[in-house]
C-alpha cells in the first residue's frame, strides 16, 4: 500500500485536471496542501495565507468541497 500524500484528517477537497487541493486538520489548525497531478508534487503544508497566495496564482477554479459531502459510490 502506498505512503500518504497528506498526513492527519483531510476534511476539504478540490481538484481540477491539473492539481488536487486538500484541507487538512492537525492539532486542531488548518493547514492546505496542492498535489500536481501530472507529477505528484506536492506543496504544503500551507497556512491559510500562503495558500490564499497560491490560490490565486494558479489553483483559482478550485472550489474546496467538505469530504462529508463527497459522494463515496
Amino acid at each position: 500500500m502506498g505512503a500518504n500524500i497528506v498526513p492527519s484528517e483531510v476534511v476539504e477537497v478540490g481538484w481540477n485536471e491539473e492539481y488536487i487541493v486538500a484541507k487538512q486538520i492537525d492539532n486542531g489548525k488548518n493547514y492546505f496542501w496542492i498535489i500536481q497531478v501530472d507529477n505528484w508534487e506536492v506543496t504544503g503544508p500551507l497556512n491559510q495565507s500562503d495558500f490564499n497566495k497560491q490560490k490565486y496564482d494558479f489553483i483559482k477554479d478550485i472550489k474546496l468541497i467538505e469530504v462529508d459531502g463527497l459522494d463515496k459510490n
